[in-house]
């Protein structure tokens, strides 16, 4: 997925390159429109896959460049308004608006003077099926904010930080929307399902024992529930019994290590086991065919300094791989 749909060299969305791609996209659609014009009537009908769909599909991309919105699951009735998922207030305030919006339709509507009563009684119906949407949309978006775990507002702090060093300004309401393209609603369901279920797995008691029933067995309780989830150890609940519990697994470990597969490790035979170790009959093998890859920033052309510089700033690995990655480190004091 291209994180970086609206960046351009200066980081302004209304500089030269950002009009030149968007008179590139506009060339496109109207070429497309042309040509799916003078296509026979056959061509026509192919359905999603036929040339009729190409400018739809383009003027669709060309909408969304221009006007990106921020994700929701039941905000619908107010989409253009929808505050960046990291805005908890105004996500609240959004979705009180869209509730009353709906129990307003839902109300009983007063038929006007002279008005046919079959017509009085359809939009009546209409109103009270739109208000019920509205009104079961806006309880979803209720349940949504009240998860403490948002891949969504993850993202957005993130790339809110993000603009904020780069030096732009983003809006308070609607964050740095301009600057990344957000998740996919799978991709939304997928990484909350992922955390409800390790959620689930690590308050149920009978699968995993706790602190104290663990230091015989070896077992340490911590279990790690996604970004920025709390670790939890058991009863005590505390640091301090953590470490210990480290401390007494890693002195074991070294311990059973240096009774046996290190009990002949020594600087004498160094020589004898780098040799075996080369030759393929040591206790590592050393594959002398393995090629490194190359760092690839897609299909940029990296031939000076300030090449490298300019691709890494739009594409931030490091970024990218945090976040790619679900898990926590969590630091210990040794005191």
């Amino acid at each position: 997925m291209d994180r970086h749909p609206y960046l351009t060299n200066n980081l302004s969305p209304l500089n030269s390159s950002f009009l030149a791609d968007l008179d590139q996209k506009l060339t496109l659609a109207k070429m497309n429109g042309t040509s799916s014009g003078s296509d026979s009537e056959g061509a026509k009908g192919k359905g999603p896959n036929g040339a009729g769909s190409k400018p739809s599909i383009e003027m669709k991309d060309l909408f969304n460049g221009l006007l990106p919105h921020n994700p929701s699951v039941g905000l619908r009735f107010l989409t253009p308004i929808v505050p960046a998922a990291d805005n908890r207030p105004a996500l609240y305030m959004v979705a009180t608006a869209q509730l009353f919006l709906g129990l307003l339709w839902m109300t009983r509507r007063v038929p006007r003077v002279f008005e046919l009563q079959l017509r009085s009684r359809l939009t009546s119906a209409v109103r009270f099926m739109a208000g019920s949407t509205a009104v079961l949309l806006s309880g979803l978006e209720y349940s949504r904010l009240l998860l403490p775990y948002d891949p969504w507002a993850e993202e957005a702090r993130h790339w809110r930080k993000w603009a904020i060093k780069k030096g732009q300004k983003p809006s308070w309401w609607f964050g740095g929307i301009w600057f990344y393209s957000p998740m996919l609603m799978s991709e939304w369901k997928t990484k909350t399902s992922a955390w409800l279920e390790n959620t689930a797995n690590a308050l149920d008691s009978d699968e995993h024992p706790t602190l104290a029933s663990s230091k015989d067995s070896g077992m340490l309780t911590g279990i790690s529930i996604g970004p920025h989830a709390t670790l939890k150890a058991g009863e005590s609940s505390t640091y301090d019994d953590i470490y210990q519990n480290l401390r007494r697994i890693n002195a074991s470990k070294l311990e059973k290590a240096l009774r046996e597969e290190l009990v002949n490790v020594t600087e004498l035979n160094k020589a004898e086991r780098i040799d075996r170790i080369l030759e393929g009959k040591g206790p590592v093998y050393l594959n002398e065919e393995y090629i490194k890859p190359n760092i690839t920033l897609g299909n940029q052309e990296l031939e000076t300094e300030d090449d490298f510089e300019m691709a890494w700033a739009n594409f931030e690995p490091w970024d990218e791989l945090g976040q790619e990655t679900d898990f926590d480190v969590r630091l210990i004091p040794r005191s």
